[in-house]
């Protein structure tokens, strides 16, 4: 077995590397897939476009005619009127009025604001049909979404949210009124449509299944139509480590036993005593992606369970009507933890087929007690040091994912602490290595 005060230095170290060059790996690598773009003189190009994770809308796409190139071309909507990825998303270049009004809540302004400003920008196009198309623009400002009539300028769908007077929010709904008077044109005698209509939210679900059902529902969708939720299981390798700390009183090294009696230890002025256990550990969850086709960020929420088993004794000196007697204290603490670790996800190394990867999150653990007891002299009391059966920690992970199907990880959890006093303490940490098996890619 290895040394776990070794490995746990390792692993400290390891980890502190990584979180160091995480900001210079994760956002400086290029991820180039197939494509095209549209100059201004109607020439298509095709060649390799620099698809990110893009949480607003491009200002710019960088393109490579060939993968290898060392320097890619920079295009903006100066340049081009449209570009895509082939099989992802495809954008077009809209000029023309937006909005300016901030619409997210609580940063509401006060009053309804009517700021409009001209302006060139590219829009992504979310459904392509036979009577509508939708887009979507997000920038620092607000979400915003427009749709087309075919062969027609797209028209943004105008929605507000403002405080009236004080924190009372008033929502101005006109883009339920815009796609209203496109259903009565198209579906004049769909009465239900206008009733889904007069309920949708400003979401791109929302306003999707609206002009899907427009389109008679033959609506072409460049975006993947993965719902960006995956399911995996797991199985790893566990090594906990608990420390039993008594620290006593400074004054005569006299500590206190489990039962209320004065014990005097001549040799130390604390006890501690550490309990390594490895175990199985399994688990299941689900991976949810902001954009599942590149997949460089992902929230994924697991559930774990393992068990624990903690061993301790140490040599006691007890006081009584005769001579100092030579005691040995045993503790035994069987647990089993059941664990929901909500986490991110950021690829360093982004590929198909390979990533490298690194992650932290929150553990949320119950832990139920299959024995808890101390033993002295003959002597069981039950639950000695009144340990907690809920311990949160914040546990890291690093590892690789091959195929987007293979996952090979080691993790590492820093010490948690599940029972404290003035007199003594129970922490645990843990390390573990496994593999994970997603359901689908």
């Amino acid at each position: 077995m290895l040394n776990p005060g070794l490995l746990t230095l390792f692993m400290k170290h390891f980890y502190l590397l990584l979180f160091t060059i995480v900001p210079f790996l994760a956002f400086s690598q290029s991820n180039y897939h197939k494509g095209y773009v549209v100059k201004n003189s109607g020439d298509t190009t095709r060649g390799f476009i620099d698809y990110r994770e893009w949480a607003k809308t491009p200002k710019y796409v960088d393109f490579k005619n060939d993968p290898g190139d060392r320097k890619p071309q920079r295009f903006t909507t100066a340049d081009i009127s449209c570009f895509q990825v082939d099989d992802m998303e495809h954008y077009i270049r809209y000029s023309g009025v937006i909005s300016m009004d901030r619409t997210r809540f609580p940063d509401l302004p006060q009053g309804l604001d009517t700021s409009k400003k001209q302006d060139t920008i590219f829009l992504r196009q979310l459904v392509s049909g036979s009577k509508l198309t939708l887009y979507g623009h997000a920038d620092e400002v607000k979400s915003r979404y427009f749709v087309a009539e075919t062969d027609q300028q797209p028209i943004e769908l105008v929605y507000s949210q403002y405080y009236n007077g004080g924190n009372t929010v008033n929502i101005l709904d006109r883009y339920r009124q815009q796609l209203a008077y496109l259903a009565e044109h198209y579906k004049p005698t769909e009465r239900e449509l206008i009733s889904k209509i007069s309920e949708a939210r400003y979401t791109e679900s929302d306003l999707t299944a609206i002009v899907n059902n427009i389109n008679d529902a033959a609506a072409i969708s460049v975006r993947d139509k993965n719902t960006g939720v995956k399911m995996f299981g797991g199985v790893a390798i566990s090594q906990a480590k608990t420390n039993l700390s008594d620290d006593g009183h400074d004054l005569a090294l006299i500590t206190r036993d489990f039962f209320g009696t004065k014990i005097l230890n001549p040799k130390r002025e604390h006890v501690s005593r550490t309990s390594t256990y490895i175990s199985p550990k399994l688990s299941f969850g689900v991976d949810i992606f902001n954009n599942v086709n590149v997949q460089r960020l992902i929230f994924r929420a697991e559930l774990s369970v393992s068990t624990v088993n903690s061993r301790f004794n140490f040599p006691t000196f007890e006081r009584t009507i005769d001579p100092d007697t030579n005691v040995t204290s045993n503790v035994t603490i069987k647990q089993l933890l059941t664990t929901i670790t909500p986490q991110v996800i950021v690829n360093l190394y982004n590929t198909a087929a390979f990533k490298v990867y690194i992650d932290g999150g929150v553990g949320l653990t119950y832990a139920a007690y299959l024995e808890n007891k101390a033993e002295t002299s003959g002597r069981i009391q039950q639950d000695p040091y009144g340990a907690s059966s809920i311990m949160i920690s914040f546990p890291v992970q690093a590892g690789v994912m091959v195929n987007q199907r293979l996952e090979f990880f080691f993790n590492y959890a820093p010490t948690t602490p599940f029972a404290s006093s003035s007199y003594y303490s129970l922490h645990m940490q843990s390390i573990g290595a496994g593999v994970k098996y997603r359901f689908s890619r």
